[in-house]
């Protein structure tokens, strides 16, 4: 369990963006700006912001989507930068991703079956019959039962929820090591998202695969997740064990979002804590703080120097800010 499975040193991943007159202007969008985090095998590790700071931008980099403009990821002990086609083959059979949208992942014109088979006829699994009994008993594990009233529809026949059973079916069927969850439930009725919710835990506790569960959610990554990390205009500004950033938050942006959470009890009153503004596009940022622009404890020195390095406060906790 403590053995990682995937290893993000100096992460970055700059997009050029052309402007000015006649579009001559070049600047970087700064989508991932130097990240580092690990993952044990067999763990569920959260990484938590609002939209716009690049954790999207992050596990398209994982899962070897896109390539990055700087850094390291390396899985399974071998950086998956420098892989040849075949391992790259193998690399693809063990990492997969379920995406946000489960009426854009799907395509429209294939039935259920050939969706979530399509992993195992890419990579060779099987002979016909064996594919067809490996993914009558994944969609029986994800909820899509009795599996022969499913497997001859289209995506349009079913509904946001079952078709992101479908989707994690997909991913699942090939039995990975690691997958990538961008915000599976956030386009998904509240009434089906705790579902969904509850279908993952318990196909993760099943399998021991490990999880980056992309999410602005605090709540949900604490219930799901061991480690967290929080992410701000392309750089992690808190992470640690998940009781102690959430109970004890250190960095201004933690707190604000753990402010922003509901809580089912209306006879208890939590300070809400107001930050400025919205997140702005990490356009050829300046060096400070990422958040000095809209943090409630900022200070000259913190306008002054570059932006800090994470440290540690307490065991298995560490924060990037110069007031901690």
């Amino acid at each position: 369990m403590n053995e990682p499975l995937l290893e993000v040193n100096g992460l970055e991943k700059y997009f050029s963006i052309k402007s000015g007159f006649f579009r001559r202007e070049l600047k970087y969008l700064q989508a991932v700006d130097g990240i580092s985090f690990k993952i044990k095998r067999g763990q569920m590790f959260g990484l938590v912001g609002e939209s716009g700071c690049g954790k999207t931008t992050t596990g398209r980099l994982l899962v070897k989507s896109i390539a990055p403009t700087a850094g390291e990821i390396v899985f399974n002990g071998k950086s998956i930068i420098e892989l040849d086609d075949d391992e790259v083959r193998d690399f693809r059979q063990s990492v997969q991703m379920i995406f946000q949208d489960p009426y854009q992942s799907l395509n429209p014109r294939m039935t259920i079956f050939d969706i979530i088979a399509e992993p195992l006829k890419i990579h060779k699994i099987g002979a016909f019959n064996q594919r067809e009994e490996l993914v009558a008993g994944i969609m029986e594990k994800v909820g899509l039962s009795p599996a022969a009233s499913f497997i001859f529809r289209y995506p349009h026949e079913l509904s946001g929820g079952q078709r992101q059973r479908v989707a994690i079916a997909r991913a699942m069927v090939i039995k990975p090591d690691f997958i990538v969850a961008d915000e599976p439930t956030s386009m998904l009725d509240v009434s089906i998202r705790t579902q969904v919710i509850e279908l993952m835990k318990k196909l993760q506790e099943e399998s021991r695969v490990s999880y980056l569960y992309i999410t602005h959610d605090l709540a949900v990554a604490r219930y799901l997740c061991t480690e967290i990390a929080v992410m701000y205009l392309g750089k992690i500004v808190e992470s640690g064990e998940i009781e102690k950033v959430t109970q004890n938050p250190a960095h201004p942006y933690t707190q604000a979002l753990i402010s922003a959470v509901p809580i089912p009890d209306p006879s208890y009153q939590r300070e809400s804590i107001a930050i400025i503004g919205g997140v702005s596009k990490p356009i050829d940022l300046l060096p400070r703080c990422r958040f000095y622009d809209r943090c409630y404890e900022r200070d000259q020195h913190c306008q002054s120097q570059a932006m800090p390095d994470l440290h540690e406060i307490e065991e298995q906790h560490f924060v990037a800010c110069y007031q901690r």
